[in-house]
């Protein structure tokens, strides 16, 4: 079992590392944890993920993904979110609604995350999305809740 205060000082300096714009030094860093036996985490994928996707650098995020599928992490919905951001970003949207697909819960983020992959490759006026946000706006388990604003201005554009 990785010592918890060792595995926390690594997400500490990872996820600061990448917040700041560091983001090949992000996947350096995260390697070299790997190299050092320390699981990945929910906290930490969703991290290199996002540095994975400002380089553009899609060997990493797939590999990423896998970890995630091996690691029982793929189903969280914090990784998911990061995954979909990711495949979005990269321009792999049918990706990005794979990852949606498989996602069991899916949270806010989760939807927000797959309407702002649409609406960042100019799909909004796709029927798709309209049912997706349609779908999650009619979902029980949300009660009919708010969606944030930012879904709001993204569909502005189809209104």
């Amino acid at each position: 079992m990785p010592n918890s205060f060792h595995l926390s000082r690594w997400i500490a300096i990872i996820s600061h590392y990448s917040r700041k714009g560091f983001y090949e030094e992000t996947i350096g860093l995260f390697r070299q944890m790997q190299n050092e036996g320390l699981p990945p985490n929910r906290i930490i994928l969703p991290s290199v993920l996002r540095s994975a996707s400002k380089i553009f650098d899609s060997r990493t995020g797939r590999s990423l993904h896998s970890l995630s599928i091996r690691s029982f992490l793929s189903s969280d919905p914090f990784v998911s979110s990061a995954l979909i951001e990711f495949y979005s970003k990269c321009g792999r949207i049918k990706n990005a609604r794979q990852v949606f697909d498989v996602t069991p819960e899916k949270d806010l983020v989760v939807w927000n995350s797959i309407v702002s992959g649409y609406a960042s490759h100019g799909l909004l006026e796709e029927e798709r999305l309209l049912l997706c946000f349609n779908k999650w706006w009619r979902s029980p388990k949300f009660g009919r809740a708010q969606p944030p604003l930012a879904v709001y201005y993204r569909l502005q554009p189809t209104c």
